[in-house]
């Protein structure tokens, strides 16, 4: 089985939400076309690597739930 990809921004603003480079997704998340989709799984995956995170790591879950947030926000507006 051949796999094409067809959207190569979408795969690139996984790999920068799940590498934590937030500005990053941001950028490639405005090139694309389903911005929205994009905006609402970044959101979901923030808030799961928040929800896997040792209970310590209380700074961390915070960051990534606040990016949870920005993503949120985004989807909404657009």
């Amino acid at each position: 089985m051949e796999y094409k990809l067809t959207n190569p921004q979408m795969h690139l603003f996984m790999w920068a939400v799940l590498t934590d480079s937030h500005e990053m997704a941001i950028a490639l998340m405005n090139l694309c076309p389903k911005r929205t989709t994009l905006a609402e799984m970044g959101a979901t995956m923030n808030r799961y690597m928040a929800k896997i995170l040792p209970a310590d790591d209380r700074a961390s879950k915070q960051i990534l739930e606040e990016y949870a947030v920005q993503f949120d926000k985004i989807a909404a507006s657009s």
